[in-house]
């Protein structure tokens, strides 16, 4: 396993804890099972999900609160990125959840429509 996918590897660790609500100590004890040192995984859990919490509030300022784009070390900018996307894909899930029930009244609507011009019921 090359670098990047380590590091893919432990952003979703904790972020999937993080969307899941799991407690801290339990996110922490993934990342000592994953092979990161106990003294140094609750300091890579914090600076992980400040990551995270900046990439949801540069997707919902559209980058207003981070001018200069996601963090330069490679972990952080991972995490970053995934922030916005989470974020973004929850944007995407309201949109569609909301859209549904009109789009089915209507589709059902038109259905019936075009089955009654048609000839299809009431014969």
């Amino acid at each position: 396993m090359d670098e990047a996918d380590a590091i893919q590897r432990l952003v979703r660790l904790i972020s999937d804890g993080l969307r899941l609500s799991r407690p801290e100590p339990e996110i922490v004890a993934q990342l000592v099972a994953a092979g990161i040192p106990d003294e140094k995984a609750p300091e890579l859990f914090a600076a992980v999900k400040q990551a995270i919490q900046a990439g949801v509030q540069a997707a919902i300022t559209e980058g207003l609160s981070a001018p200069d784009g996601p963090p330069a070390d490679p972990l952080l900018a991972a995490a970053f990125r995934e922030g916005q996307a989470a974020f973004r894909g929850s944007i995407r899930r309201v949109w569609l959840e909301r859209l549904a029930i009109p789009l089915g009244l209507v589709l059902l609507l038109t259905v019936l429509l075009v089955g009654r011009l048609l000839g299809w019921w009431g014969q």
